[in-house]
């Protein structure tokens, strides 16, 4: 049986949030582990890579759903006023959706712990302003 596109959107907006989280905790955890790089920086790193790599998997594996679930909007049979309604948040959602995408692999293949630092600030705020336009999206198709 096939997932509705409320389901999905649901869904999505849960996936966001998983990334969020995700991006936090690894944000937290290079603060955490930043005095101790002193003492023992190829244990930090190898820690960091590993929590690193696990914000680009997730956020590589969202976008193909997101841009699915923006093709079925474009199709679906909604009304008129409603499509007027979220046509801009699918506009901002897609632009953000590419930012974390790029974020993402700034983040992957950064070196200066700065750079690190600016990527995941970068990464919370496009998420969260994602999970935003989905769950309005979600608002207007599932009322």
């Amino acid at each position: 049986m096939p997932i509705s596109l409320c389901d999905q959107l649901e869904q999505m907006v849960r996936s966001l949030s998983t990334l969020q989280q995700s991006v936090q905790q690894s944000e937290e955890q290079l603060t955490r582990h930043h005095s101790e790089s002193l003492r023992n920086s190829t244990e930090t790193v190898g820690l960091d890579r590993k929590a690193i790599e696990l914000v680009w998997q997730q956020s590589t594996d969202l976008f193909p759903h997101f841009l699915e679930i923006l093709e079925k909007l474009e199709s679906a049979d909604i009304a008129p006023q409603t499509e007027q309604q979220i046509r801009p948040y699918q506009t901002e959602a897609h632009r953000r959706l590419r930012l974390i995408k790029v974020e993402a692999m700034r983040l992957r293949t950064a070196r200066q712990p700065m750079t690190v630092r600016k990527s995941y600030e970068q990464l919370t705020n496009h998420v969260a302003a994602l999970q935003q336009f989905a769950e309005a999206i979600a608002r207007e198709i599932c009322a």
